[in-house]
């Protein structure tokens, strides 16, 4: 239940630190692609798998990593998201993967959820064209943190 109240804060405080956009960028990932990460969900617990499906895909009344790729592809240049939806999508795997774990083992809680969400959202608004380094630095730290 603990965890469910921490998910339902982050989400909620994600959902309400930017706007919801409908912007869709009609990418669909290569088989090889689908199947790569079939295989690495195959990996995870049916309990891990039911909190990864929900940092994908949000609640009724939260938005989950999906939604807010695409509020973040809203901002970026067209010419740019198909690079930046393999980014981000590269990263929720990552953050989903780990986050998705049981409490006393998983090294990405849910303030650190909130702060990268919080961080990409304000840079898609304030700065899109920071919007990849962005990325980057929390791809960095998310290695760190693995490694």
């Amino acid at each position: 239940m603990k965890r469910t109240s921490a998910l339902f804060f982050i989400l909620v405080s994600l959902f309400f630190t930017g706007t919801a956009l409908a912007a869709s960028t009609g990418d669909k990932p290569a088989v090889s692609e689908q199947s790569d990460y079939a295989h690495t969900l195959s990996s995870l617990s049916k309990e891990e798998q039911k909190w990864f499906k929900t940092f994908q895909e949000g609640t009724f009344l939260i938005d989950g990593w999906q939604s807010i790729t695409e509020e973040l592809l809203a901002s970026t240049p067209k010419n740019l998201r198909e690079h930046q939806k393999k980014r981000l999508d590269q990263l929720g795997l990552k953050i989903g993967m780990e986050w998705s774990k049981d409490n006393d083992i998983r090294r990405v809680d849910t303030r650190m959820l909130q702060h990268w969400g919080k961080t990409l959202k304000k840079i898609a608004k304030k700065n899109p064209a920071q919007l990849p380094e962005v990325i980057v630095s929390i791809d960095r730290e998310l290695n760190n943190l693995l490694n």
